[in-house]
């Protein structure tokens, strides 16, 4: 165990640096989720960004998979990777461009 998390360290930084990072940063991601202005797709997608943001700032930030990751969750939370046939339904305040919302509870 302690071979991985030393191995881990060189990419992913120091464990305790990066909780204060990552608390720092997900204290206003979750107030705008609890306010109601982030769905829970786009609350766990800024949350994992947040993850991979932490590993950037406090470990390598030349390690590509980070940076691969961070992209791939904001695809994620944008519903970017939607198509038009998918069935959508849209959230009710969009503020500037209304993106597509899944509808979960749709049996």
């Amino acid at each position: 165990m302690t071979d991985l998390i030393q191995q881990r360290s060189k990419t992913h930084g120091d464990f305790i640096q990066g909780a204060e990072i990552f608390a720092s940063e997900m204290k206003q991601v979750a107030q705008k989720w609890l306010d109601g202005h982030l769905d829970n797709c786009q609350f766990y997608a800024l949350t994992m960004q947040s993850v991979k943001r932490t590993r950037i700032l406090g470990g390598n930030p030349h390690f590509a998979d980070h940076w691969e990751d961070l992209a791939n969750y904001a695809t994620l939370g944008g519903r970017l990777n939607l198509t038009d046939e998918e069935d959508l339904t849209e959230e009710e305040e969009a503020p500037a461009v209304a993106l597509p919302v899944v509808n979960f509870t749709k049996a």
